[in-house]
């Protein structure tokens, strides 16, 4: 429940904030992270507080930058940006996922491990079972006359992401089904880092029969 409280204030304070002053769009030239081949799903990450340095796509090639608080990052499916976790930062990354909404705060400090550490509260689904973007916004993200609707655009999902934490959770499922869904949601949530069967394992109180190298994403 704590992780709840804290998305809750995190996203009142964006949207107490003014508007967005610019809004980065993935393109699919810049080389995605390792394992990132289970979140294809439309996905948005706005900065809180430090600097959120990574490799985008500008102006057709793949470009480091390093925004912060008062912009936004948004990936239509099958578009890329390649964290590198070398300066402090604080993010919410919102996933629009087929099994839910899924909302993170992820903290990394710029250390030499270069590692981030999400809090995470998986909303119940409320847009549509394909897990698409509710207001739109991957369907008109390459429209260049469409650009300065996108500050409204992510508001509209900041409150509707906002409901969905807010709002009751999902009713009981099967034991088996649950565990799924949990893993489902802990990759999702975590491709950035360093997964293994016992981080997986651990993340949903279950034990794994063997033991893999961990696959890391590059710096």
């Amino acid at each position: 429940m704590l992780e709840r409280q804290l998305i809750l204030r995190s996203l009142d304070r964006l949207l107490r904030r003014a508007p967005l002053r610019r809004i980065y769009l993935c393109g699919r030239r810049t080389a995605p992270p390792l394992c990132s081949y289970v979140v294809n799903f439309p996905r948005l990450e706005i900065p809180l507080s430090g600097r959120y340095e990574m490799e985008i796509e500008l102006d057709g090639q793949p470009t480091l930058i390093a925004p912060g608080p008062g912009t936004a990052v948004f990936a239509a499916p099958n578009c890329w940006n390649n964290p590198t976790w070398s300066r402090p930062v604080q993010l919410m990354s919102i996933l629009f996922g087929k099994k839910q909404t899924g909302v993170s705060l992820v903290t990394a400090d710029g250390g030499p491990a270069r590692g981030c550490a999400p809090r995470s509260w998986p909303a119940a689904p409320a847009h549509g079972a394909r897990g698409e973007d509710p207001v739109g916004l991957a369907r008109i993200a390459g429209a260049r006359d469409t650009v300065w609707a996108y500050p409204e655009l992510i508001r509209a999902l900041l409150v509707s992401v906002r409901a969905l934490v807010a709002g009751p959770l999902a009713g009981r499922k099967s034991r088996g089904r649950g565990l799924m869904e949990e893993v489902c949601i802990y990759l999702q949530q975590n491709y950035p880092r360093a997964i293994t069967r016992d981080s997986t394992a651990a993340s949903s109180g279950s034990r794994p029969t063997t033991s893999h190298a961990s696959s890391r994403p590059r710096a």
